[in-house]
């Protein structure tokens, strides 16, 4: 395998859970809030995370990307793709801004002054290839937008159906200083929508969101800026995608209960074992770190209802030191680890709901307190993002998405390194 292993995220689309290698993330959420904008809109941004996010995503590192495969009852139109792409823009306010340096070294959004859309189109066939490249390209922010899209007619058809047998292909990229996971999940959704009414004759324009504030962190107001990349790291970016269809992820199921492990503890160890082959060390004595995400609405659905933004929290790490000879011991390790993370679970959401409050009052997301604060020491984070209706849509939608791969570029900071592993579906978990 000549691609560089960088993690794991699964996905599930459909009926398929889809594997995917991810790098390292961080999450700011979208205001859900809705309002008519007036004026041109223009804001600091957070000396912290969003500068230090901006500043490496300048450089080709730290961008979030998404590559989006639809089927369709009929041929989409280009026009129509733009249409739908332009509405995102008009609706986030974030998503028509460009970013502005000033003498004094503060970073400013600031809207464009004509609002116009980053879309091309490739004509190349290999997605990945293409997918890398855009995770690498730097943003021109004084320019903005600080996100792009790109339209891949001519990758061979895969994600079809026989009521759906038309396939479109859009690779998303974003500057991680405007979007998280969260809100790019939104975004996804919307833009579906958009797409299907669009299809339908609307020709009705978005009202705008307001422009977000300013999250202050307060890892950050305590021990200063965020570290920037080393300037001498060069920007990496590897995508392996691995599917499983249906009939292979319930025997993935079965296999998991008759070894009496959980996919969690056999997802982590299997990417304990391939993050060590990828970095090429020696399994001896090598204890690894992760930090488990949990959705917390499933746990406390009396105080976490549907109006709660963060529906995941962080605060379950786990310890393992895996053995050379894992290959002959997998289930044993899969075994002790998901009896590691079980144990633990009551600990940690106890210490979660206790730091509620201070968390909200903050106005940051548990997970992002914890991850901030525990990345260098982790090589994995697993995170349940709840359930995405966008992959679900009814039988008689135009346009049903069928796969989505995603992640952010590689990146350095000192000699730590982080991975992602994310369900959508808590299938994997």
């Amino acid at each position: 395998m000549d691609r560089v292993l960088s993690a794991v995220a699964a996905l599930v689309a459909g009926g398929c859970v889809v594997l995917l290698l991810q790098w390292n993330k961080r999450r700011r959420r979208l205001t859900r809030s809705v309002a008519q904008s007036e004026g041109p809109m223009s804001r600091e941004l957070d000396p912290g995370l969003e500068t230090a996010m901006y500043r490496m995503g300048k450089k080709g590192c730290l961008n979030l990307c998404n590559a989006l495969f639809f089927s369709t009852k009929e041929v989409l139109k280009e026009e129509t793709i733009l249409l739908a792409l332009k509405r995102i823009g008009l609706r986030h306010p974030l998503c028509r801004m460009k970013i502005t340096e000033e003498a004094d070294g503060r970073c400013v959004f600031r809207e464009m002054e004509t609002y116009a859309v980053d879309f091309s189109v490739s004509q190349s066939s290999d997605w990945i290839t293409e997918f890398e490249r855009q995770m690498k390209t730097p943003w021109s922010a004084d320019k903005g937008p600080m996100w792009r899209a790109v339209w891949m007619p001519q990758v061979p058809t895969t994600y079809t159906t026989e009521s759906h047998p038309f396939q479109t292909v859009l690779l998303f990229g974003f500057n991680h200083a405007i979007v998280d996971g969260t809100s790019y999940c939104k975004i996804f959704n919307e833009f579906i929508d958009d797409l299907e009414a669009i299809h339908h004759g609307d020709t009705a324009q978005p009202l705008s969101q307001p422009l977000p504030p300013g999250q202050r962190n307060p890892w950050v107001a305590a021990k200063g800026e965020v570290s920037d990349v080393n300037p001498e790291c060069e920007s990496k970016t590897s995508v392996i995608p691995l599917e499983l269809d249906k009939d292979l992820t319930q025997k993935l199921i079965q296999k998991s209960k008759a070894k009496g492990a959980t996919l969690q503890g056999t997802f982590q160890v299997a990417s304990m074992a391939a993050m060590a082959e990828v970095l090429d060390c020696s399994l001896d004595g090598l204890r690894w770190s992760s930090l488990v995400t949990v959705n917390l609405r499933r746990v406390h659905p009396e105080k976490l209802d549907s109006q709660h933004v963060v529906p995941y929290f962080g605060g379950l790490n786990s310890s393992y030191l895996l053995p050379p000879n894992w290959k002959d011991k997998f289930w044993q390790c899969a075994r002790e680890v998901s009896e590691s993370l079980h144990d633990d679970l009551p600990g940690a959401i106890q210490r979660t709901m206790e730091g509620w409050a201070f968390q909200h009052m903050c106005g940051i997301s548990p997970a992002m307190l914890t991850l901030n604060g525990s990345r260098t020491e982790n090589y994995m984070a697993f995170t349940n993002l709840g359930n995405c209706n966008y992959l679900n849509r009814p039988d008689e939608n135009v346009v049903q998405l069928k796969a989505r791969f995603g992640g952010s570029a590689e990146h350095e900071r000192g000699h730590t390194t982080a991975s992602n592993i994310m369900t959508l579906q808590g299938r994997i978990c």
